[in-house]
């Protein structure tokens, strides 16, 4: 799984042209593999709207249930 993303990471940044946010949809899937492996079946948004958190890269959910923000 992590040697999976790794290689995804350096796939993103060989275009030279990369972004912090380019490398988003990578992280996501390696999170939802993760928690798949784990039993859950996550719903992970990229750049949700503003929380209470302030603006999150990633929020995670569990059906409604919130889990988490990156």
């Amino acid at each position: 799984m992590l040697q999976e993303y790794l290689k995804d990471v350096f796939k993103t940044y060989k275009t030279s042209d990369a972004t912090e946010a380019s490398y988003y949809t990578d992280l996501k899937k390696l999170l939802e593999n993760f928690l798949t492996s784990k039993g859950i079946v996550p719903n992970i948004t990229i750049q949700p709207k503003r929380t209470m958190a302030g603006i999150p890269d990633f929020t995670i959910r569990k059906g409604k249930e919130l889990i988490g923000y990156i």
